[in-house]
């Protein structure tokens, strides 16, 4: 298991309280976490896998971690009773965040910061670009092609660095 992964899920779950942190929300900062990361440094902040979903990217290893940060008691994870509510899950213990750089904590800041002041179905709308939407359910979301995508489009990498981090 992941530990740069297990610890940087705590840490999200230590930053937004989990009436507002849901799984699809945690796919969506990790996505953009490392898709900024990628697009400065040419690397991922949780070196992981993302495949596509019909609500966007989603870490391929998420629901893993979160099962075992749940076993090893420092997460609580609730299941919604209806599918439309999101699932709450909650931090029992600190995360340790030494195995990142300081830009990789800027860069996951950002992406908490953006996700955290976005209403969850704007956050999934922005996944679907050209790649998401030529792509079956199920296929590899390779991040290089999201950032090259993303640098083509109108939106330059100025702005989406701007608005992820509120300059």
């Amino acid at each position: 298991m992941n530990n740069k992964l297990k610890n940087i899920v705590l840490y999200i779950c230590n930053k937004i309280p989990a009436r507002n942190l849901g799984l699809l929300r945690m796919h969506k900062i990790l996505w953009f976490a490392d898709l900024l990361n990628y697009m400065e440094t040419g690397d991922t902040i949780t070196g992981e896998k993302y495949v596509k979903a019909p609500n966007g990217p989603i870490a391929s290893h998420l629901k893993g971690t979160l099962k075992q940060l749940e076993t090893d008691g420092v997460i609580s994870w609730v299941e919604p009773a209806k599918s439309y509510q999101p699932h709450l899950i909650s931090a029992n213990a600190m995360a340790d965040m030494l195995s990142l750089s300081v830009g990789e904590m800027e860069n996951l800041n950002a992406a908490i910061k953006f996700a955290a002041d976005n209403l969850t179905k704007t956050l999934s709308e922005m996944t679907h670009g050209m790649l998401w939407q030529n792509l079956p359910d199920g296929a590899d979301m390779p991040i290089e092609v999201a950032a090259a995508e993303l640098c083509m489009t109108k939106t330059p990498y100025e702005e989406i660095n701007w608005e992820l981090h509120g300059n």
